[in-house]
């Protein structure tokens, strides 16, 4: 058994390496039903998770847990899965069970920050990251989050665990070495330092593009193919085969554009739930790749022979979010990465409303800068990068609203949004098809996890006081970019 099930992780992980995703996840799938125990379903698990296969990851996981109830990493491994799939209570059930299993281990404490975190326990959450350092002090990750969720000025030891930290060289040449950049960069700009603030995000910039191979170039060259397979003949040739769901409401937009507030909003209506970044919509149409014309063309050869792939992937996204939130419930999707799969969408959840956030180019370049973004967006740490990534989206979100059939699209400006929440949130609720709630104006008083960089923000009333705040840094920012002389003068 050890062996057949070596040769398999073996063998997903080289389809992997050639860029046959689907057919790595066929063969890990295919190991689920597998009625055998062991320490190998964590590794199962693990390679489902770095797929975005969050329900076959856990499922691998709990039969880590099961088969070794007293293995604090099976533990610790099922939490977090748990806690992206945004299943926080038991999530913390397994990281409390890690830690009774290992009071000790820093990476436990951390775990059950981190969900406490999600979960807006902001002051336990604080004392498990400070438990981690305590036991730990070069933990980067915690002295982060440490940084990034206290309250007030920043006192002399806050900014001593870090500049300690960086002075140990653990973590050199590494993420946590970027991300000790951006706590103490953090502090500072709580403290009011703005100079220091600045560098200190510059430098943890450096170190995270030193450690991307991100090419704008090849990003650019994929929105053209994109705009060739999604056009507006491809739509009125092919909508007769869309599959007509209406249950999940797409949110869109760059980051830090005001997506998690939206979402919340949304979130906060007693009819629907919120499912977060999920991958599930990647996940549904991963056999037909990234939908490039190769792509469609395979897909035109199914219809020719009777079949409807379409429909079938329509099928496959609508089960999983009934199986994530329930049949009866609508449901909120924000990755953000669903924009380059709006032609897509518009196949497989053909009635499904779509929000598209937008916000001054300025406030999201540097609020993108500034955050350590710890999967994907690789193009956030340089500002040419950051202007023409911003460029392309819109590029691409203005093909849509030309081409999608329906206007499904509702672009909503932050800026509006919290000047204006009592106008603007009643009208993307009418989008979505929702009567209006009174309680979606108060979204910081719902119960919801956030899974995102905006955690801390969407946690407190809607406020108005991020529209400007990139203006601290104004005179370091005009030198950076054009982006920031040409900015809009808000309030």
């Amino acid at each position: 058994m050890a062996a057949h099930v070596g040769t398999r992780l073996a063998e997903a992980q080289q389809l992997v390496g050639f860029g046959k995703r689907s057919d790595a996840l066929a063969v890990l799938r295919g190991m689920l039903p597998l009625k055998a125990t062991g320490a190998f379903w964590g590794a199962v698990a693990q390679q489902l998770f770095q797929l975005s296969d969050l329900a076959g990851a856990e499922k691998a996981a709990r039969n880590f847990q099961k088969g070794c109830p007293g293995d604090e990493k099976a533990a610790l491994g099922l939490s977090m899965i748990l806690a992206d799939a945004g299943k926080l209570r038991e999530a913390l059930s397994f990281a409390q069970r890690a830690l009774t299993l290992q009071p000790d281990d820093p990476v436990a404490h951390y775990c059950m920050g981190l969900i406490l975190s999600r979960e807006n326990k902001i002051k336990s959450a604080l004392k498990h990251f400070q438990k981690a350092v305590e036991i730990r002090p070069d933990h980067s990750d915690a002295l982060e989050y440490i940084a990034y969720l206290s309250k007030g000025a920043p006192e002399q030891g806050d900014l001593r665990a870090i500049d300690d930290a960086l002075a140990s060289n653990v973590h050199a040449g590494r993420p946590g070495e970027a991300a000790l950049w951006y706590a103490r960069a953090a502090w500072l700009e709580r403290g009011g330092d703005f100079d220091d603030a600045f560098s200190a995000y510059e430098e943890g910039a450096r170190l995270m593009r030193a450690q991307s191979s991100f090419g704008i170039t090849a990003l650019e060259r994929y929105v053209d193919r994109l705009k060739l397979s999604f056009s507006e003949s491809f739509f009125t040739a092919s909508q007769k085969h869309a599959y007509p769901n209406k249950s999940p409401i797409f949110i869109v937009g760059v980051p830090r554009s005001g997506t998690t507030l939206v979402e919340t909003s949304i979130a906060a209506h007693s009819k629907v739930s919120s499912a977060g970044e999920t991958t599930l919509v990647s996940l549904a149409t991963m056999p037909y790749g990234s939908f490039e014309p190769v792509d469609l063309a395979r897909i035109n050869a199914e219809l020719e022979r009777g079949g409807n792939p379409w429909s079938e992937m329509g099928l496959v996204l609508k089960k999983s979010y009934a199986d994530r939130v329930g049949r009866n419930r609508r449901v909120t999707e924000k990755n953000l990465g669903n924009h380059f799969l709006l032609g897509a969408i518009a196949m497989i959840a053909s009635r499904a409303p779509i929000i598209y956030c937008v916000r001054d180019p300025a406030a999201t370049a540097w609020s993108s800068f500034k955050t350590r973004f710890r999967t994907g967006n690789e193009w956030s740490y340089d500002f040419d990068s950051i202007v023409r990534y911003q460029e392309l989206y819109g590029e691409l979100m203005k093909h849509w609203q030309e081409t999608l059939p329906g206007n499904p699209i509702f672009e909503v400006r932050y800026e509006d949004l919290v000047s204006r929440p009592e106008e603007v949130i009643p009208a993307v609720l009418s989008h979505a098809g929702l009567k209006f709630e009174s309680r979606c104006l108060s979204p910081h008083e719902a119960s919801l996890p956030v899974m995102t960089a905006s955690m801390a923000e969407v946690r407190q009333p809607i406020h108005t006081a991020s529209i400007s705040g990139w203006r601290r840094y104004e005179s370091q920012l005009i030198e950076r970019h054009p982006v920031f002389e040409t900015a809009e003068n808000c309030p």
